[in-house]
């Protein structure tokens, strides 16, 4: 597993990027995917592993996950290639335009947000040899993003009121 910084001027709304990859497998084996709480998105670059717990699916590659109520596992079957972007609080909001409250323990495909930039994207993911090369690719993606939807002053908002709620301790 590796795991990088974003580049300093997405500081404030990306924690950090992480990746995984084996190569094939020749045994079925389970991740379990413990809550965070924050929001992030996953690239999965390989195979689509399955989700074992029968309420929820894994429909797509590309899948925004807001905050989960609780633990679930994955299934990997073949070859495990993924790139994730994990989120700081208030971070996700700068880059997409979904209310939090449609993510609670929900993993939605990507494309339905950002369908165009998300396919040409996945494919330049794919073809990058190493992990610093993705963290440069998703660097110059989401800071499109971030310029496209500036939304400073609500961000900033936002970001006040959490760190209120953790200064006073909730």
């Amino acid at each position: 597993m590796k795991i990088a910084k974003p580049s300093q001027s997405l500081r404030p709304f990306v924690k950090y990027y992480w990746g995984i990859e084996n190569g094939s497998c020749t045994n079925d084996y389970s991740i379990r995917i413990v809550p965070t709480g924050l929001i992030e998105v996953d690239f999965y670059l390989g195979s689509k592993p399955s989700i074992l717990q029968a309420e929820r699916d894994m429909i797509d590659n590309t899948v925004i996950n807001g905050q989960q109520k609780q633990y679930f596992d994955l299934c990997i079957t073949d070859k495990l290639l993924l790139f994730s972007v994990i989120f700081q609080p208030a971070g996700a909001m700068m880059f997409f335009d979904i209310p939090i409250k449609e993510l609670y323990n929900r993993n939605i495909p990507l494309r339905y947000f950002l369908k165009e930039p998300i396919d040409k994207l996945e494919e330049l993911l794919y073809e990058a040899d190493t992990f610093d090369e993705r963290v440069d690719l998703m660097n110059d993606f989401l800071f499109g993003l971030l310029e496209k939807n500036n939304k400073n002053f609500e961000y900033t908002r936002v970001e006040g009121a959490i760190k209120k709620i953790n200064c006073c301790n909730g």
